[in-house]
């Protein structure tokens, strides 16, 4: 089912029929949905599940890049077998960079270019189902394209990885005054 989901999510991208809807939002409600779906995954294996969300507001799709950080929280969860996940933010020169940084087993230089191949799986030549359909990050570096978001990767072998998603920052939205409802008064 999964390996039939991403290749209808693949076949949407490369149709060109996924349909872009930026917006002006804040990111901590994406990442803390993204922490509530997979907290127990995390948990489930001993790892901890660290997000912290920066304050500020982005200009993108909040579907298309929620899509993009699922796929790359649940990769970080995968192949990280004890230490942590974190998920943060930082904003420098009107720029907001989404970072994804794991304690697992890392990823070979060498190796850093193929992992966004189609059905490539570093340390998964059986094809083993628990280890993902290998369509992931294939459907991360697309998105990413589609939202012009720039997508970095450095990656130490036995040390972990770090995905860095770049945004526009976008100027916070004013805070609307309150209207005052109407009146109930009550005579003494």
């Amino acid at each position: 089912l999964n390996l039939l989901n991403d290749i209808l999510d693949l076949s949407k991208v490369e149709a060109g029929s996924v349909t872009l809807e930026p917006v002006t939002f804040e990111p901590a409600q994406v990442l803390r949905e993204t922490q509530a779906l997979f907290g127990e995954a995390a948990q489930n294996k001993g790892l901890a599940l660290d997000v912290d969300p920066p304050a500020v507001w982005v200009a993108s799709d909040p579907f298309l890049l929620e899509r993009v950080l699922r796929n790359l929280i649940d990769n970080a969860i995968k192949y990280t077998e004890r230490g942590r996940v974190s998920v943060s933010g930082t904003c420098t020169d009107g720029l907001v960079r989404l970072e994804v940084r794991d304690t697992g087993v890392g990823i070979p230089a060498g190796e850093i270019p193929r992992i966004f191949d189609e059905f490539h799986q570093v340390g998964n030549p059986q094809r083993d189902a628990s280890g993902g359909t290998g369509l992931g990050l294939t459907i991360v570096r697309r998105l990413c394209r589609i939202l012009d978001h720039p997508l970095e990767v450095e990656s130490t072998l036995g040390g972990g990885s770090s995905f860095v998603v770049t945004i526009p920052r976008a100027p916070e939205r004013p805070v609307q005054p309150e209207v005052a409802g109407p009146c109930a008064f009550t005579p003494p």
